[in-house]
């Protein structure tokens, strides 16, 4: 397959395009949304790698079918497979959080 200089332009212009909206949407929701879980799971004392990586799947699906869901409609199998990708980035994204910030066991949350 040959890519024509003029496909390679228009490529790169929609890349640009997705992250220029992509990147802002992605910190808002971490800051809304990313943000308070992590500490609803520190506090409930339940804050573990598994934990906040199905958090992240779950929030990177709805997230992402909203995102898509308000630029295009979809049938059942563009439904699923958005999700699919939006789960698989919303869990990458908080996976790779959780190893870097070095939760490695159950944090001690507040006792109620």
């Amino acid at each position: 397959m040959v890519i024509e200089p003029n496909n390679r332009v228009s490529l790169i212009s929609a890349l640009i395009f997705i992250m220029s909206i992509g990147i802002p949407v992605s910190y808002v929701v971490t800051l809304v949304l990313g943000l308070p879980i992590y500490q609803i799971l520190k506090n409930k004392g339940v804050l573990t790698l598994t934990n906040i990586s199905l958090s992240g799947v779950l929030l990177g699906a709805v997230v992402f079918l909203l995102f898509i869901g308000c630029v295009s409609t979809m049938n059942v199998i563009e439904f699923v497979s958005v999700s699919a990708i939006g789960a698989t980035l919303g869990g990458s994204v908080a996976l790779t959080f959780g190893i870097i910030s070095g939760i490695t066991r159950p944090s001690i949350g507040r006792s109620r």
